[in-house]
């Protein structure tokens, strides 16, 4: 039996709060781009992974919809 943070952490989180999941990115050496502009040369990293920005959620009225992601409900991502 291993105790480890990270055999523990295979399948679901013990907590869906942000200092938790952020650890737990940490621990696997995983990077956390909190804008576009701080991505740099990746290839596979698309502007439309990011939030909006206040004025596009304006112009949309996106604050009447939600973002619902693959890894939330095994579904591909799309909007409500």
């Amino acid at each position: 039996e291993e105790s480890s943070n990270t055999t523990q952490w295979e399948s679901t989180p013990p907590s869906w709060e942000e200092d938790v999941l952020l650890k737990r990115l940490e621990e696997r050496e995983m990077v956390v781009f909190d804008k576009i502009e701080d991505i740099g040369d990746h290839k596979h990293i698309k502007r439309s992974m990011f939030a909006p920005s206040p004025e596009e959620v304006k112009q949309f009225n996106l604050e009447k919809c939600m973002r619902c992601l693959p890894h939330d409900m095994d579904t591909g991502g799309f909007f409500i």
